[in-house]
């Protein structure tokens, strides 16, 4: 059995990796298992998907080393993301980058692909207008957000 660890950054802080090593520390000795630690990164940090790592010293002597995967979603390209069948591939897509499409343009496709993974349930309608309504706050966003539009009932009409 392997224990993955998965830590939720919202905004960037020096003491990260001293804070993942401790929680490390603690589910090895609490489940006994290997442990798997990944960060999910919402800010700006990190390289895309990459590895840091972090060191302790005593009198200058190298005691421990710890790496980490870190998945930095606003350097990552969501386009590959955003087509997979899974409806968190194109939720984190919203976060990553958009490539050719304004960031309005952008969210919208990622929320109409989450709407076709979830099998366009009324769930998913409530889900997704809720959604639209908040990236739409101005109307310039409304107008930019290609030709397709969300009905007052949650419902995509063109």
């Amino acid at each position: 059995m392997i224990l993955v660890h998965v830590e939720l950054e919202g905004i960037r802080r020096r003491e990260f990796g001293p804070r993942m090593f401790q929680y490390y520390k603690a589910l090895t000795l609490r489940h006994g298992c290997p442990v798997l630690p990944i960060a999910l990164v919402f800010s700006g940090a990190g390289k895309g998907l990459d590895c840091p790592e972090y060191r302790e010293e005593t009198l200058g002597e190298q005691v421990a080393a710890f790496r980490y995967w870190r998945i930095g979603l606003r350097n990552l390209s969501g386009a590959e993301y955003v087509k997979g069948a899974n409806p968190l591939g194109p939720a984190l897509a919203a976060l990553m980058r958009p490539g050719n499409p304004q960031r309005p343009e952008w969210k919208y496709q990622c929320l109409r692909a989450v709407w076709r993974a979830f099998g366009s349930t009324r769930r998913a309608a409530d889900c997704c207008w809720t959604a639209w309504k908040r990236i739409c706050r101005s109307r310039a966003a409304r107008k930019s957000a290609s030709g397709d539009c969300w009905s007052e009932t949650g419902s995509c009409a063109r």
